[in-house]
C-alpha cells in the first residue's frame, strides 16, 4: 500500500468507534487508479490501535496525538506531515466515512482537469443512499451555512464542502495554510477552511461521480451541551472572520441572536432542559469575548 512516489496522502482523523475507522481505511485502500498512502491521526487514546492498524494494513502511517486534540489541530498534524513530504494532494477524511469504488480517482480527475478547482469533494450519502450533502453555500450577510441535500448536476459554485472532506492540491494548501485552531475542539473549522480557499480564488467542486457514505447523521444535529455550546460559539467566531462589518451589525447579529440564541435557549427551557439552554447562552457569551489565540491558519 505504501509507495514512496504516491502523489496522494489520505489523512483519516480518528477519535472514536474503532470499527468505523477500519471500514474507512479498507475503503481507501480498495480504491483503484489513484495510488495513495494512508495516514491515521489518532486522538482516541485507545492502547494498541496503531499496532492493530499496521497488522491489518502493513505500511500504513500512524500518528498519535493527545486525547484532547481538537479537530482543527488533528487535521493540522496531517497537513504538516503532508507538506514535509513529496505529495501532490491530500485527502481529508473523518473516521466515519466510506468511499465508494472509484471515488478517489474521480476526485483526482477533477483536480487534474480543472486548475481552478482547489478542493474536490464527493457527494455524501447516508447508509440508505439519501444525499446528506452535495455541497453548500455560506450566506455571508447572515453568517449562515446552507447544506445542499439534493442529487443533480455538478456544482462548481460551492462555498464549502461538508467537513472539508475532499481532495486538495498542494499549491492550495501552501497558499491557504493550516486549519485555524481557533475552532478547536469542534465546529466550523471546515467552513472556515473552505471560505479561505474561495478567498484565494479557487473553486470548491462537488463531483457527482464521486460518492461516499457517512455512517451516521451529522454530529451538529445532536442536541448535547457540548455540541450546542461549540456550534453557538464557533458560528460567531466564523462570522467575525468572514462577514463584512456592516453586514455583521445590521444582518448577522440580530438574526443570530434571535434564531441561534434566544429561540433555542427559551425552547430548551420550555422543554425542561436547562442544561441545554445554559450551553447555548454560554456559547454566545464566550463567542462575544476576545478571540482566543489560534494559529489563524499560518504554517509554523
Amino acid at each position: 500500500m505504501s509507495q514512496p512516489t504516491a502523489p496522494i496522502l489520505a489523512a483519516i482523523l480518528h477519535a472514536s468507534r474503532e470499527e468505523c475507522l477500519f471500514r474507512t481505511v479498507a475503503a481507501v485502500a480498495g480504491q483503484n487508479g489513484a495510488p495513495c498512502d494512508i495516514l491515521v491521526v489518532d486522538s482516541s487514546a485507545k492502547p494498541g490501535l496503531g499496532a492493530r492498524l499496521r497488522e491489518a494494513y502493513p505500511g500504513l502511517l500512524y500518528s498519535r496525538t493527545g486525547p484532547d486534540t481538537g479537530i482543527a489541530s488533528g487535521r493540522n498534524e496531517a497537513v504538516r506531515f503532508f507538506l514535509a513530504r513529496e505529495y501532490s494532494y491530500i485527502l481529508n477524511l473523518d473516521n466515519d466515512i466510506e468511499l465508494e469504488k472509484g471515488c478517489l480517482g474521480n476526485l483526482l480527475q477533477e483536480l487534474e482537469k480543472n486548475p481552478s478547482t482547489g478542493l474536490a469533494a464527493p457527494y455524501m450519502l447516508n447508509s440508505d443512499g439519501r444525499v446528506l450533502s452535495s455541497g453548500g453555500a455560506y450566506l455571508r450577510n447572515l453568517g449562515q451555512p446552507v447544506i445542499r441535500q439534493r442529487p443533480g448536476g455538478s456544482y462548481r459554485n460551492n462555498d464549502f464542502a461538508t467537513g472539508a472532506i475532499g481532495l486538495i492540491r498542494r499549491e492550495v494548501v501552501e497558499r491557504v495554510g493550516l486549519f485555524d485552531s481557533l475552532f478547536d475542539p469542534y465546529g466550523f473549522e471546515d467552513i472556515d477552511y473552505c471560505l479561505r480557499i474561495r478567498d484565494c480564488g479557487y473553486e470548491i467542486a462537488v463531483v457527482p461521480t464521486a460518492r461516499c457514505r457517512h455512517f451516521s447523521e451529522f454530529s451538529f444535529h445532536r442536541a448535547t451541551p457540548f455540541n450546542l455550546y461549540h456550534t453557538t460559539q464557533k458560528r460567531l467566531f466564523c462570522a467575525r472572520k468572514h462577514v463584512p462589518f456592516f453586514s455583521f451589525v445590521l444582518f448577522f447579529f440580530p438574526w443570530y441572536l434571535g434564531r441561534r440564541v434566544l429561540f433555542p435557549g427559551l425552547r430548551f427551557l420550555a422543554l425542561g432542559r436547562p442544561g441545554l439552554s445554559g450551553a447555548v447562552w454560554k456559547g454566545f457569551i464566550h463567542g462575544l469575548g476576545r478571540l482566543p489565540a489560534g494559529n489563524h491558519g499560518k504554517i509554523q
